[in-house]
């Protein structure tokens, strides 16, 4: 079975969650790091360049 190109988001959720307590900074680049995860299919590369392909300059 090939990888849908998306994974399952809860506007709902996203909406009225705890990530609301976050900035809009944080938000960001909690859901830029979902999309990583997603795309390496789970796994992701902990080098030094990780916060800035997340957007966390």
């Amino acid at each position: 079975m090939k990888n849908l190109p998306f994974f399952k988001f809860d506007c709902i959720e996203w909406l009225t969650g705890k990530i609301k307590l976050c900035d809009m900074e944080e938000q960001g680049i909690f859901i830029n790091l979902c999309a990583m995860i997603w795309r390496e299919n789970g796994k992701i590369e902990n080098d030094r360049f990780l916060h800035r392909k997340a957007g966390a300059f």
